[in-house]
């Protein structure tokens, strides 16, 4: 858990991730395993710009948890 924090909190505040922390990602999951990592993480932000951008809301059956 530590090191999938790490990973994605440094992608998403850097853009990038510190060799201390990639070293830890390959060590818990191994090179393709980080690659997954990565790929989700910005995947995941990606579509949360869109829907930023875009100013897309869930559908009204769906409660908004954010609103009281």
């Amino acid at each position: 858990d530590e090191a999938v924090y790490e990973v994605v909190t440094e992608l998403h505040l850097n853009h990038q991730v510190s060799d201390a922390t990639f070293a830890k990602a390959v060590t818990a999951f191994g090179i393709p395993g980080t690659c997954e990592l990565v790929g989700v993480a910005g995947y995941y932000m990606m579509v949360g710009l869109f829907l930023k951008t875009f100013q897309v809301a869930p559908p009204d059956e769906v409660p908004n948890p954010f609103v009281d």
